[in-house]
């Protein structure tokens, strides 16, 4: 069964008195906030809002903790001036409550040009490379994702179409190495798919095919990839190991077919 990889976890969010104001933050703000009442319910790491001060400044797309991209998502739903009680989750169990109090909000110019897209786009792509190092791959996928929609939207294909290929194949063979990490064999598949559709010669996609191929027991496929792998790097290690697999676990098939036909006919 795939895991899902959460966003953001909020058990609970309620609205504190009364609020006028109706201007909310969108994201790519910078949001002043106040953080009250906090109660620890169980550990959590790497948040940026929970760690003691009672006023902090959060720009919303840039968090990189489950905790954090909760908060996020409160304060998209919240006017200037407004307070919210929440509990926030890290995708298993609560881990934090209090009171949140949205104190101004510093409107950020949102990137509308293709070229502005790009930037943004090699921006979250090189935080989730760092996140990766780390071993952060939820945090990291999620980086890569948000890098990817930046891709997507482009409006004019043809004038950046190498710097769109290239930043698309990378960022597709990244969250595909996020996924393998959480054993979501079928999402990765489908993703390094993409990849070698726009570049067949990628390396890093076709060793990690043959992977998740093999993971998937579709045997043909890892030796195809293999032997593509192969033909490219003769040397390639990954190459030659999935295809001494590949061979024996198709020649178990075919006993077992052989085996079964005789049986049948018996």
């Amino acid at each position: 069964m795939m895991k899902k990889i959460p966003i953001f976890d909020i058990h609970y969010q309620q609205t504190v008195g009364e609020c006028s104001n109706v201007f909310k933050p969108l994201i790519g703000d910078v949001c002043q906030i106040s953080v009250d009442n906090v109660e620890i319910l169980s550990d959590f790491d790497n948040s940026k809002v929970f760690i003691g001060k009672t006023e902090t400044d959060i720009k919303l797309g840039e968090s990189d903790c489950i905790l954090d991209r909760g908060v996020e998502e409160i304060l998209l739903s919240m006017c200037i001036e407004e307070c919210k009680k929440f509990v926030l989750g890290d995708g298993n169990k609560a881990c934090v409550s209090g009171i949140i109090k949205l104190l101004d909000v510093k409107k950020i110019k949102f990137p509308c040009t293709d070229k502005d897209r790009i930037l943004e786009a090699e921006h979250h792509k090189k935080v989730g490379n760092d996140l990766f190092k780390q071993k952060r791959y939820i945090d990291a996928f999620h980086r890569f994702n948000k890098s990817i929609r930046y891709i997507i939207f482009l409006q004019n294909h043809e004038k950046f179409l190498s710097e769109r290929n290239l930043l698309y194949s990378n960022l597709c063979n990244n969250m595909a190495a996020c996924q393998i990490e959480f054993c979501n064999y079928e999402y990765a598949k489908d993703l390094l798919d993409k990849v070698l559709h726009v570049n067949s010669d990628n390396i890093k996609a076709l060793m990690r095919r043959c992977q998740v191929s093999a993971e998937l027991k579709m045997f043909d496929r890892t030796l195809e990839d293999a032997r593509n792998l192969l033909t490219k790097e003769p040397n390639n290690s990954i190459g030659k190991k999935y295809e001494i697999l590949a061979l024996k676990e198709l020649e178990i098939q075919n006993i077992k077919y052989k085996n079964m036909v005789k049986k049948m006919f018996c």
